[in-house]
């Protein structure tokens, strides 16, 4: 298995981002304090540090994802862009005024480079954000490259419907998803790159988006792309999944080390259970 992680330069929406991290610091009042405080403030409570990661993720992914509040925004009654729900990024923007960003762009030659390598190759496209995940769906089939959408509110049988069709259909190359709603209970080894656009906190999420491809059946080198952002938020997230892997490996090992004790000592008189961690 291949992994690929690239730095890119922070070439589009920066001044979005910047509006964002700036503007959090000055409606608190917290400035020149870190983000991480939360100070009350005429019975509130300040934004919480998940609630700027999250909007500085969105920054980094795509101006848009900041600029249009999808949760906020008032949705047209009919779709007006074919294939889209009505409740879309895409209807409350204007396509004439549409643009990538630096992701998609690198996404898009990432995905050329996989056809140019395997004519029949397959790939994910893993996010955290279903908004981004439209915006990627629309940019890429204006480069005429057909892709089918699982996300957590899609139904049952339109999560069926496009899960067949990725795996039977040749020409469908590219399946968008999140991270919870094709993180699991899915056999994807039609696939053989996995392309993740932003990091999660959670660094088992990522593996277990990995895991759809690079299991049994799978008869291809698995190729692993992440999109990192250099000098943003992305970098500090990596730098929390570093630290929580540690973690993880340090309780393994002392586990495993009271197990070769146990076993050892022939201690098999003891319920097995007194013997955890503490």
């Amino acid at each position: 298995m291949e992994y690929v992680s690239y730095n890119y330069l922070f070439l589009s929406g920066f001044g979005t981002y910047w509006k964002v991290l700036t503007g959090y610091f000055y409606s608190n009042h917290i400035f020149p304090r870190c983000i991480f405080c939360r100070y009350p403030r005429d019975g509130t409570l300040r934004k919480n540090y998940h609630s700027i990661n999250t909007r500085l993720q969105k920054a980094v992914n795509h101006p848009f994802l900041v600029e249009h509040n999808v949760e906020k925004g008032v949705s047209n009654s009919e779709p007006t862009v074919k294939g889209f729900r009505s409740s879309s990024i895409l209807n409350k923007i204007h396509l004439d005024d549409f643009r990538t960003s630096t992701k998609i762009e690198a996404l898009r030659e990432e995905i050329m480079f996989m056809f140019e390598r395997d004519g029949s190759a397959k790939g994910i496209v893993f996010s955290q954000f279903t908004p981004f995940l439209d915006l990627i769906q629309y940019s890429l089939q204006k480069s005429d490259i057909k892709c089918v959408q699982l996300v957590g509110s899609t139904s049952v049988s339109a999560r069926y419907a496009a899960v067949t069709r990725f795996t039977e259909d040749p020409d469908c190359r590219i399946l968008l998803t999140s991270f919870k709603a094709g993180g699991v209970a899915l056999d994807l080894t039609v696939a053989s790159h996995v392309f993740l656009m932003d990091p999660c906190l959670n660094p088992d999420a990522e593996q277990q988006a990995q895991d759809r491809v690079h299991r049994m059946g799978q008869h291809k080198p698995v190729r692993i792309v992440r999109f990192i952002i250099k000098d943003t938020i992305e970098e500090t997230i990596l730098e929390s999944q570093e630290k929580k892997k540690y973690l993880q490996r340090q309780v393994s090992v002392s586990y495993n080390f009271r197990l070769l004790y146990i076993f050892s000592h022939n201690q098999f008189s003891i319920p097995f259970w007194i013997y955890t961690l503490t």
